[in-house]
């Protein structure tokens, strides 16, 4: 309104504002060409964002799955695969920046842990036996 007592500061700070904007910002030529730059920037930031922890999670889900088949029936995988697919969690522990992947790499390390030494009893255990 322009009888409102703050209307002539507000206008004011407007025309200094205007003043201080480069001539190049103030055509609203560059300003969008740096706007593009950025969007690509952060497009190919989340990309590679997601491309990395899919890599990370495709290397998670074989011991999980082993995991998973273990604990549903019992099934004793041989002591080669769970070697194999052991070290293949530790990428995930060290280079994911989220959480739960994280934690999928321990648990994949934890189980394999917990299946080799199962294995481990269940062998000590049939030579007690015999």
């Amino acid at each position: 309104r322009p009888g409102h007592p703050l209307a002539a500061p507000a206008a004011a700070a407007a025309a200094s504002a205007a003043a201080h904007v480069s001539p190049a910002v103030a055509s609203g030529a560059s300003s969008s060409i740096h706007s593009a730059a950025a969007m690509t920037v952060l497009g190919s930031f989340n990309l590679m964002f997601f491309a990395k922890h899919a890599v990370l999670l495709a290397l998670t889900l074989p011991s999980q799955a082993v995991l998973w088949q273990f604990a549903w029936s019992m099934q004793r995988q041989s002591e080669f695969v769970l070697m194999c697919l052991g070290p293949l969690n530790l990428l995930p522990l060290i280079m994911s920046d989220i959480y739960a992947l994280q934690m999928l790499g321990l648990i994949g390390i934890g189980g394999a842990a917990v299946q080799l030494y199962v294995a481990n009893e269940m062998h000590k255990l049939g030579l007690q036996v015999i």
